[in-house]
């Protein structure tokens, strides 16, 4: 039920770049954040999250699969698309995929170069579906960013929904700006 187990957001900023995070909320806990953090109030945003007070898997639904009529609405608005996800692991890594290989690249060297662990992603996470909304913007490819339970966690001091807001380490805003560097770079080297 809208508003009662789950919520989503879409803010239309006119940009060529859209942040997007369909596993927000409770379902891959943390992931909105850092879509936030990445859009700022620069870029587009479209989020979905889970707001039940347990359970949010359920609401988990496939990147291949997602069509929520506004999201659907603004790739086509978008060349450029970001995709802020989450994946189990134990320890802080983030893997990078899409079909974007040139901004894929780049996220890798700019998060390695700022400290953080990233490789390029494989088997189910690697978003290369054609399908996949990571690669539905105009330009019919973007980079998929899958970020470890781990490194998640590690972004905040409190990692609870209400928590996640307020209590962010100095890690969190170098992740992002890691991420931010990157993506702003390439869209000036590939004109978009």
């Amino acid at each position: 039920v809208l508003g009662v187990d789950y919520r989503y957001l879409m803010v239309d900023r006119k940009s060529r770049i859209a942040v997007v995070a369909i596993h927000g909320g409770g379902i891959e806990g943390g992931s909105g954040d850092v879509a936030d953090g990445l859009a700022n109030v620069e870029w587009s945003l479209y989020k979905f999250e889970g707001i039940k007070p347990s359970g949010n898997s359920a609401l988990h639904i496939e990147s291949t699969d997602f069509d929520e009529p506004s999201l659907v609405w603004l790739l086509r608005q978008t060349p450029r698309v970001v995709t802020i996800h989450g994946t189990s692991g134990t320890s802080e890594a983030t893997f990078v995929g899409g079909l974007d290989t040139f901004m894929r690249d780049r996220v890798i060297k700019s998060l390695a170069g700022a400290g953080f662990v990233a490789s390029v992603a494989t088997g189910d996470i690697s978003g290369t579906e054609p399908d996949n909304v990571t690669n539905l913007g105009t330009n019919g490819a973007g980079v998929q960013v899958e970020i470890t339970t781990t490194q998640r966690a590690a972004f905040f001091t409190v990692n609870t929904a209400a928590g996640r807001p307020v209590t962010r380490p100095a890690l969190f805003p170098s992740y992002v700006a890691a991420l931010r560097s990157a993506i702003d770079l390439t869209s000036i080297v590939q004109g978009f």
